[in-house]
Order: structure tokens, then sequence, then C-alpha cells
């Protein structure tokens, strides 16, 4: 509409909307990479930067010299090849390295007519790989999904190869069976849209009926259905926002999050996993004589002067913890967390963290290990995949589908680090492990996950620590009870 009513001011216009796209891009935190992701708002800059070069061509009075053309050709084949080199798996797409390849990309499509384009980019190969790069883009990403959803454990490299095969034939037909009909066909205007507003209609009421039914459960008979949780479940007794902060400062922390004044008091300190452990250790207080503060946060454990990138408020986050344990003088501080950090930065951090709470005279000091893991979407998800290959519910107590050896490796590590500091430790491998498995349900007729995901704990799974450990808790405290 701008563009329409001002064609003076086309480029400052598009130029505009692309720079604050970009900026919208540019502040989206890393831990909303999903929106950042699939939001035309944080992705429109990268369209419009193709509109800014067909807007610049257009207008260009003056032909820049071949020299400076082919240079800025070949810087951005450069840029094209440097992000094969550097961006990885583990990269955070888009945010500033974006600007890297779309800037190589503008630079190629703006610099038509060079060496580069006649010797390198105009072979058959390479045009034949342009040409249905759409389709292709379209078809790998759900075929590599599905195989992802529908596998227990990574996608082995045959299996890749060969999804990567059908996705450049199923580009191909796209190619020249749809999009060349569509684009150059016979057929009047009037018959190309009708029936792709029809299908795009039809898989888009695919999709909501799929969202909001949660994936079609029906399929699944009663009881397998009874076991997939959606972590809403548990998430609700996490007090998410308040005393689970997210994306957060500190001064966020409630004033409820220090408990309802009474004594004993037992503190937990930690990320996400140690919020879960909280309706666990609140559900027994009342009857055991106890209160529970709940100091935690999204991915920042108890390690004081850990700062990680994508989690910015997380040291400054540690330090206010550490300075509310000093006024509150806590009879417990319970040490929870994933603990999926390296081994130099556990040492170090725990190190550091424990001999700050010494200082302070805090001296019952309790590290909870690290609960069983589960691969792939985690426990519920590994009952999906159960019933799919055997036709039968998960055993109760099982390793299929966990990453068991790593539990161990670094239950093992934090035990020792614990004895070396002089803390407390409660390995919570040892409550829900044992040679036949780990625990995958309790509760009544073990009707309950003892996990939602990959490692948090449910209520009921939060709970049956709780039961195990809390003589465990509340003797370190016993002369100050007496």
């Amino acid at each position: 509409m701008l563009i329409s009513h001002w064609p003076v001011r086309r480029t400052a216009i598009v130029g505009a909307l692309a720079l604050g796209s970009l900026f919208i891009c540019f502040l989206t935190p890393p831990i909303d990479s999903a929106w950042a992701f699939y939001s035309p708002t944080t992705r429109a800059w990268e369209l419009l930067a193709g509109s800014l070069i067909g807007l610049c061509l257009c207008n260009r009075s003056v032909e820049a010299a071949r020299s400076v053309v082919t240079a800025l050709a070949l810087a951005g084949l450069a840029g094209i090849a440097f992000v094969f080199w550097a961006f990885n798996a583990g990269s955070h797409w888009p945010d500033l390295r974006t600007a890297v390849p779309v800037s190589a990309a503008t630079a190629l499509i703006a610099t038509a007519n060079t060496t580069v384009h006649r010797r390198i980019l105009s072979a058959r190969p390479l045009v034949f790989i342009g040409r249905m790069s759409y389709p292709l883009y379209l078809w790998h990403f759900p075929l590599i999904a599905f195989a992802e959803m529908n596998m227990n454990s990574a996608v082995p490299a045959l299996l890749m190869s060969e999804l990567l095969a059908l996705s450049a034939l199923l580009a191909w037909l796209t190619y020249r069976f749809i999009e060349q009909p569509i684009r150059f066909g016979a057929a009047a205007i009037r018959w190309k849209v009708a029936p792709l507003a029809a299908a795009m209609a039809a898989t888009g009421l695919i999709g909501i009926a799929a969202v909001n039914t949660r994936g079609l459960p029906a399929r699944f008979p009663q009881p397998i259905r009874n076991f997939m949780l959606s972590g809403t479940e548990t998430e609700s007794h996490w007090r998410c926002a308040v005393c689970l902060l997210m994306r957060q400062p500190a001064s966020e922390f409630a004033p409820e999050c220090a408990g309802h004044g009474g004594r004993p008091l037992l503190l937990i300190w930690g990320d996400s996993y140690g919020a879960a452990l909280y309706p666990g250790l609140l559900h027994f207080s009342a009857e055991r004589g106890y209160d529970v503060a709940q100091y935690t946060a999204s991915a920042c454990p108890p390690l004081i002067g850990y700062s990680p990138s994508e989690r910015p408020y997380c040291k400054s986050i540690d330090d206010d913890v550490l300075l509310r344990i000093n006024r509150l003088r806590p009879d417990v501080v319970i040490l929870d967390a994933t603990w999926g950090q390296t081994e130099t930065v556990l040492r170090e951090g725990l190190r550091r963290t424990v001999a700050l709470l010494k200082a302070m005279n805090i001296t019952n000091i309790v590290i909870i290990g690290p609960p069983p893991s589960w691969q792939g979407g985690g426990l519920s998800q590994n009952i999906l995949y159960y019933y799919r290959e055997t036709q039968q519910v998960l055993p109760v107590r099982t390793f299929h589908g966990s990453t068991d050896a790593w539990t161990q490796q670094r239950d093992a590590l934090l035990h020792e680090l614990s004895r070396k500091l002089g803390v407390r430790y409660i390995s919570v491998r040892d409550v829900f492990c044992n040679e036949s498995g780990c625990l995958s349900r309790t509760g009544p007729n073990d009707s309950e996950l003892t996990a939602f995901d990959s490692g948090h704990l449910t209520v009921p799974g939060a709970t049956f620590l709780a039961a195990r450990t809390m003589d465990d808790l509340l003797d370190t405290i016993v002369p100050l009870r007496q």
C-alpha cells in the first residue's frame, strides 16, 4: 500500500521495512529461536533484501566498473563458502550471522553476468540444482523431521542419504509436473488458482485439526493415550515466571518464593530440574513440618560465575539467590539442576558455590544428582516408540530409550565432587534405577509416568523421589530441630 501511494520512495520504504525486520530479529533472544525462525516479522528482511536488489537495478543510471562488479561477485561466492565452514548444528538461526549468507546471495544476484556467473554458476549441475532448489527445500525438511520423530535415536547416515536422494527425486517431480505447468502452462489462470487455493485450505484444516487434537491421539489405544503428556500437567506446578524465572531478571522473583516463614526451611536453588523437585517436597511439608523456598531459573544451574550466552541473566540471578540465602538463613540448601555442563565448568562452578555458602556459615548443603534421562522426544515419546515396535506398554523398569550411560557417568562425577567439597549427595539414579532398568512409571497401578520429557520429573515422579529422600534431607538438620 505504501509503495503504491509513494512510488518515488519505494526503495526507502522497502529499506526501512527490511531494517525494522532485521532489528527485531537481532533483538529476539535465543530462547525464542523457534519464533524467530518461523515468524514473518523476523524473516522478512531476507526477502526484502531481494526486493531492494530489484528496485536498485531498475533505478540505477550508472553502470559500475566491471572490476568492481566481479570483485563483489567473488566476495559473494566466498561468503557462501564461508557459511558451509562456519555454521553447524549448534548455530542459532536466525541471528547476526544470518546476514552473511543473505549478503552473499544478494551480492551474487546483484552482479549478474560476471566471470563468476558465466564460468561457475552457469555450470549445468548448479543450474539444475538451482531450478529445483525451492521444492528441494520444501521436501527435505518434512522427510527428515518425520524420520527423527519416528526413530528413538539419531537418524543413521545411510537413511539420511536415502532421504536426501528421495528429496531430490520429489523436488524434480514437483518442478517438472507442478511448478512448470503452473508457471508456463497454457491453462487459464482461474484453473490454476482454484485447485491451489483448495489444496492450501485443505492442508491448513488438516494442520489445525492435528494441533487442536494434539496429534490425532485417537489412533492409539486408551492406555497409551494416558501417557501422552504435553508437559503442562507438570509445569503448572513449577510456579513459572514467579519462582522459576524464564527470561526474567532476579528482581522478578515473587515474595512467595521465600516460603511461608516456617522452620525448618528447605531452599531449592537451581534450574527447571530444581523447579520439578518443588512439588514433591511441598507434598510432604505439612506432614513432616518444614517449609520450602524455591529460587530457580530456566537453564541457570547454581554455579556462581557461570554465564551462558543464551541465558544472559544467569550470573546475576545466581548472585542474587546467594544474597537471598544469606538473608533467609535456610536450614538446608538444595542444589538441583540438569548438570549438563562440561566437567570443568561443573568442578569450578560447584567449588565456588559451595565455598561461598560455607563462608556465610551455610553448612547443610545437598546436591541432587541427575534423574534418569531419556533420548528422542523423552519418556512420553518413548511410550509411543515402544508401542509401535511391540504393541505393548513400556515396562515399568526399562533401559529402552534411556541414556543411562550418561546418567551414570554424571552421577559418579557429582558424587565425587560432593565428597571432596564436604557436602551431602543424593543420587536420584539410585532411587529410580537398578540392574533391571529405570522406573518409567509409578503411582497406583503404575499409571503415572516418572518424567514427561528427557528428564524433568512429573509431580508423581517428584513425590516418589521426595518420599525416598526426605529422611536424608531432614537428618542434616536434626540438631537444629531438637
